[in-house]
């Protein structure tokens, strides 16, 4: 009798183990399902691409002209024989820094090409009869005139900036020049009035004695 109140107390106490052991593993499924969805990422709406601010007419007016400078340093170099280039139309930058395009040579000697050609070529503005862009173009190295090259811009360009800063600067106005005071005249001592002097009394004429 006793064993067996023994075995159903044991039971007992092992259903009741089993049973909380399951609901603690239950929870903890529970509070880990939770924590998941917490932790989820927020999905980020997209954003509106910034706005563009348009260019004024005062600043595009200055724009056109420049373009219109360009294009006549660019005919006068053409006319001057100056320009020998594989783009159409001929590296504004290199005829503005160094006065002139030469890449055809450059490119025949393996020297590399300047920035504005390179660009060019590998989008499709550059062409030499059995010269690929992928194959046989390639930039000027700094040791081998690019850096000349980029200091010649730098020069020129901020020198420019400077005069056209310098120019349009409002003159600032002159100090006020104060009165010059004249010059204090000198006060000349007036001469003093001679004060008359009494006439003294006529002396009467002695008598002659009798």
């Amino acid at each position: 009798m006793v064993r067996r109140i023994m075995t159903i107390a044991v039971s007992a106490a092992f259903l009741i183990g089993y049973g909380l052991s399951n609901r603690n593993v239950l929870y903890a499924q529970e509070a880990k399902k939770a924590d998941t969805k917490a932790a989820a990422p927020k999905k980020e709406e997209p954003k509106a691409p910034p706005v563009k601010k348009e260019v004024p007419k005062s600043v595009q007016d200055k724009i056109d002209k420049a373009w219109t400078a360009i294009a006549e340093a660019v005919v006068a170099a053409q006319e001057a024989g100056l320009i020998e280039t594989t783009i159409d139309p001929p590296p504004v930058l290199d005829i503005l820094i160094t006065g002139r395009a030469e890449d055809i040579a450059t490119l025949k000697d393996h020297k590399g090409v300047s920035p504005e050609v390179f660009g060019a070529w590998f989008t499709g503005s550059g062409k030499l009869e059995g010269y690929i862009a992928q194959k046989d173009v390639r930039i000027i190295q700094p040791s081998g005139g690019l850096q000349d090259w980029y200091d010649r811009r730098k020069l020129k360009l901020a020198a420019a900036i400077d005069a056209v800063k310098k120019a349009n600067k409002p003159a600032s106005p002159e100090p006020k020049k104060e009165a010059s005071k004249p010059a204090p005249v000198e006060k000349k001592a007036e001469p003093k009035k001679e004060v008359p002097k009494p006439a003294e009394p006529k002396k009467e004429a002695a008598k002659p004695a009798k």
